[in-house]
Order: C-alpha cells, then sequence, then structure tokens
C-alpha cells in the first residue's frame, strides 16, 4: 500500500477505512454492537493500518 509523508515526517497510508458501521448489529449506524471484530480484522489482513475514527460511533470496543 502506498503512503504519504506528512509535514512532520509520519508517513500515513493514502487508503483508510471508515469504522463508523464496524462491529454493529446489521452494519447499520447506531445499533448495539454485535461483539466481534470481523471488519477490523478482514481490514488489517487486507493491508489497512489507516482506520478513520470518532467516539460518536460508539465502536471503540470494536475497533480499540
Amino acid at each position: 500500500m502506498l503512503n504519504i509523508t506528512l509535514e512532520n515526517g509520519v508517513e500515513m497510508p493514502i487508503i483508510g477505512s471508515g469504522t463508523n458501521t464496524f462491529g454493529l448489529v446489521d452494519n447499520t449506524y447506531g445499533n448495539p454492537l454485535r461483539g466481534d471484530s470481523l471488519e477490523v480484522d478482514m481490514a488489517i489482513e487486507n493491508g489497512y493500518r489507516h482506520f478513520d475514527t470518532a467516539q460518536i460511533y460508539g465502536t471503540e470496543g470494536v475497533v480499540g
């Protein structure tokens, strides 16, 4: 996967994944957590290292 170099010298993958429906019932925003990390595991297995997160998603238990 390609990286870019940020102004502070840190490298970051150019492609990332949103996490607002990761681990949620029916993968629907606002639903409760399913209790697994399937989407995170699949993303990591496929080379993703850049994840967009936000506390409002409520997916910390899965993404973390």
